[in-house]
C-alpha cells in the first residue's frame, strides 16, 4: 500500500513534458513563428506553398551566398576578358540546375572530325589486313536532346553545347571503348552520375577547337568532383564507369609520376566487386542502397569486363603485377558465345586479347623464387614459344571477323608479348630472333596506327593506350636500329618508321608540352645521339632497368636519355665501369647493379622534365 502511494506521489510530482515543436523549413529560414505540428502551417497555407518539416534543416545565410556568387561573377568576368572561353555562359549557379525557359544560345562553330565510318581500306603491307574486311561500326541511334543546362563551379554549358559534345563523344570516342549506354539522354546520364556526365563532356572537349581553354577550366573542377565522389562510398555503377573513362582518356599531364590511373583503376575494380558485378546472378546477395542503379545483365557484365580491360592496361603501362584484374568465371562466359553473359563482338574480341595479355603478365611475374618474378631463362624460352602459339591460334580463330580496330588490339597483344624477349640473357639465338620479331611488330603497329588515323581518326580520338603502345614501339625501333642488330633490318625503312611514329605521337598529343610531346622530344634526342655513337652500335640491345615488366622498356629508354644528356657519357662507358656480365655472345654486355649510378633517381623530377633542355625540332634525319 505504501509502495503504491509512493508511486502515485512520484507521478504527481513529475512535471509534464511538452512535445518539442519543429518549425517548417520556410518559417525557420525566415525566422518566423510556426504553428506546427499543424500541417500545413498557417503561413504556408496562406501563401499556398508546400510546407515541409525537416528537423535537420539549417538556415542558409543569404548574405554569404550572395558574397559567394559575387566572387564567382568577378572571377568569371576576369576570365572572359583575358581568355574568352567559348563555353562559359550567363548561368553561374552550381546549385540550381533546372529546365531552361529561354531560347538556345548561339550554336558553337565546332569543326568536328568526320565520324567513324565504314571503310574497306586497311593498312598497306599489313600481315593482318587480309584477315578482315569488317570496318569499325558506329551506333547512330537517336538520343533524346538535353533539356537542362548544367554547370560545374563557374563553368556552364548551354543545351546546344551539351548536345554537341555528347554527339562528339558517342560518334568519335565511344566506339573505341563502348561502355556507356548510347541511347541515354544527357539529363539521364547526369541524374545517374554527375561525374559520368562531366567525364563525357571533358573527353569530348579534348578535340574541341578551343580545347586548351576549355580543359584548363574543366581539369580542376572535374578532378575535384572525382575525388569528392570517391570519398563518399559506396559508388554507383555509373560512377565506376566514369572512373574507367577517365583512365582511358585522362586529363593531359606533364609527368608520368603524377599519373593516378592505376589508383583509379584499383578503386573501380574494388567498387565493382563491392557491389557484386563479378557475380551478376547474385547481385541481391551484395550491397543494396538507394543510389544503386540496376542495369540489365549485359550492362553489369559489360562494366565488369571494362574494369578488367582498364586494370590490365593500367598495370601493364605502370609495370605493376596483375593484382587488379579478376579474370574470373564471369569473364570467361563473356568471352564465349551463346550465353546470357556474351558480350557484343566489338567488346568481346577486345576482352579476349586483354585476357591473353593478363595471362602473359601473370606468367612473367609469378616466379616467387626470382627477385623480379621472371621465370628462369630456360623456362621462359619454352613459355614464350607456347604463348606465341596460343596467340597465333587466337588469330586463326578470329580470321575474317575482326574490324580494323580489333586488328590493332591483336597487334597490341603481340607487341606486349614480344617486349619480354628483351629480358633473355643466355639464349642468344632465341633472344636475337625474338627482338627482331618485336621490331617487326613495332613497325606493323605504327603502320596500322597511321592508316587507322586516315580511316577513322584513331590517333585523334582513341584512348591513351594508343599513345603508350606507340611509345613502346618507338623504343623498340630505336633499341634495334642503334645496336648490332641494325644489320639485320633495313635501316632507311626503320628511320622512316621512326619518323612516322613521332608524327603519330604529335597527332595524338592533346595539349602543348604534355607527356607525349615531351616523349617525342626525348625520342628524337636519343635517336640522334645514338646515331653518332659508334660504340653502342657494336652491342646488342640491353635493358639496364628490368624490374617493371614490360614497362621496363620505357623506363630504360628514359634512363639512357638521361645518361646522354646529364652525365655526358655513353652507355658503353657506364657498362664498362663495373665490368658487367657477359654470356656466350661476345657483343652482349650486361651491367652489374652495383655499377649503376642510382643517384640519378634521387630526384624523380627528371623524368619528362625537359623544359630547360635545348633540343632541336621533332623532325628526325632519315
Amino acid at each position: 500500500m505504501r509502495a503504491a502511494n509512493r508511486e502515485n506521489s512520484a507521478e504527481s510530482s513529475t512535471p509534464h513534458r511538452e512535445v518539442k515543436r519543429v518549425a517548417c523549413i520556410r518559417c525557420r529560414q525566415s525566422k518566423l513563428r510556426c504553428d506546427s505540428p499543424k500541417h500545413p502551417c498557417s503561413r504556408c497555407a496562406r501563401m499556398n506553398v508546400p510546407c515541409t518539416l525537416d528537423s535537420g534543416y539549417k538556415r542558409v545565410n543569404k548574405r554569404s551566398k550572395i558574397d559567394e556568387l559575387e566572387k564567382q561573377l568577378v572571377t568569371l568576368r576576369d576570365a572572359v576578358q583575358s581568355q574568352h572561353p567559348p563555353v562559359i555562359v550567363a548561368n553561374l549557379s552550381t546549385d540550381v540546375v533546372g529546365p531552361v525557359t529561354v531560347s538556345h544560345g548561339a550554336n558553337l562553330a565546332l569543326n568536328f572530325a568526320p565520324p567513324l565510318s565504314q571503310s574497306s581500306h586497311t593498312s598497306i603491307g599489313s600481315q593482318y589486313a587480309t584477315n578482315s574486311n569488317v570496318a569499325l561500326a558506329v551506333n547512330h541511334g537517336a538520343r533524346p536532346a538535353a533539356q537542362s543546362i548544367r554547370a560545374i563551379d563557374s563553368i556552364a554549358f548551354s543545351l546546344e553545347e551539351i548536345d554537341l559534345l555528347f554527339n562528339l563523344f558517342f560518334e568519335h570516342h565511344h566506339p573505341f571503348f563502348p561502355l556507356v549506354q548510347h541511347e541515354h539522354s544527357p539529363d539521364r546520364v547526369y541524374e545517374s552520375s554527375p561525374l559520368l556526365f562531366w567525364s563525357i563532356i571533358s573527353i569530348a572537349s579534348r578535340r574541341h577547337p578551343e580545347k586548351s581553354k576549355i580543359l584548363v577550366y574543366l581539369t580542376k573542377s572535374v578532378t575535384k568532383l572525382m575525388w569528392s565522389t570517391i570519398s563518399a562510398p559506396p559508388l554507383t555503377i555509373t560512377a565506376v564507369q566514369a572512373l574507367l573513362l577517365l583512365c582511358m582518356w585522362p586529363f593531359p599531364d606533364f609527368r608520368i609520376w603524377s599519373d593516378n590511373s592505376l589508383f583509379l583503376a584499383s578503386i573501380a575494380v574494388n567498387s565493382a566487386i563491392h557491389m557484386g558485378l563479378h557475380r551478376p546472378q547474385h547481385l541481391h546477395e551484395y550491397i543494396r542502397y538507394a543510389g544503386f542503379e540496376r542495369l540489365p545483365v549485359d550492362g553489369h557484365i559489360k562494366t565488369w569486363a571494362a574494369c578488367n580491360i582498364v586494370a590490365q592496361y593500367m598495370s601493364a603501362f605502370q609495370g605493376a603485377p596483375p593484382l587488379l584484374g579478376c579474370f574470373d568465371w564471369s569473364i570467361d562466359r563473356a568471352c564465349e558465345i551463346g550465353n546470357h553473359y556474351t558480350l557484343p563482338d566489338d567488346m568481346r574480341y577486345h576482352l579476349i586479347l586483354v585476357k591473353f595479355c593478363d595471362r602473359v603478365t601473370k606468367i612473367m611475374s609469378g616466379n616467387v623464387s626470382s627477385p623480379l618474378g621472371m621465370p628462369a631463362d630456360g623456362e621462359r624460352v619454352l613459355l614464350m614459344n607456347v604463348l606465341e602459339d596460343d596467340l597465333d591460334t587466337l588469330e586463326a580463330q578470329f580470321s575474317g571477323k575482326l574490324s580494323q580496330l580489333d586488328i590493332i588490339h591483336l597487334v597490341e597483344a603481340r607487341l606486349y608479348l614480344r617486349i619480354f624477349y628483351f629480358f633473355d640473357s643466355t639464349y642468344t639465338f632465341h633472344r636475337r630472333s625474338g627482338i627482331l620479331k618485336a621490331y617487326s611488330t613495332a613497325t606493323e603497329f605504327i603502320t596500322l596506327a597511321n592508316s587507322s588515323q586516315a580511316n577513322f581518326n584513331y590517333l585523334t580520338h582513341g584512348p591513351i593506350s594508343t599513345l603508350r603502345y606507340l611509345s613502346a614501339a618507338l623504343a623498340i625501333l630505336i633499341q634495334v636500329l642503334s645496336s648490332n642488330l641494325s644489320a639485320c633490318v633495313d635501316h632507311a625503312a626503320g628511320a622512316a618508321f621512326i619518323n612516322a611514329g613521332l608524327a603519330a605521337l604529335r597527332i595524338g598529343s592533346v595539349e602543348s608540352n604534355d607527356v607525349f610531346l615531351r616523349a617525342l622530344e626525348i625520342y628524337t634526342y636519343l635517336w640522334r645521339m645514338q646515331q653518332d655513337d659508334q660504340e653502342i652500335k657494336q652491342q646488342s640491345p640491353t635493358l639496364l632497368i628490368q624490374s617493371r615488366l614490360s614497362a621496363s622498356l620505357l623506363y630504360d629508354t628514359l634512363w639512357k636519355w638521361r645518361q646522354y644528356h646529364v652525365k655526358g657519357k655513353t652507355l658503353e662507358q657506364t657498362s664498362s665501369s663495373g665490368g658487367g656480365m657477359t654470356n656466350d655472345d661476345p657483343d652482349l654486355h650486361y651491367t652489374e647493379l652495383e655499377a649503376i649510378d642510382w643517384t640519378l633517381f634521387d630526384n624523380a623530377d627528371w623524368l619528362w622534365e625537359i623544359d630547360n633542355i635545348p633540343m632541336t625540332g621533332p623532325d628526325v634525319p632519315g
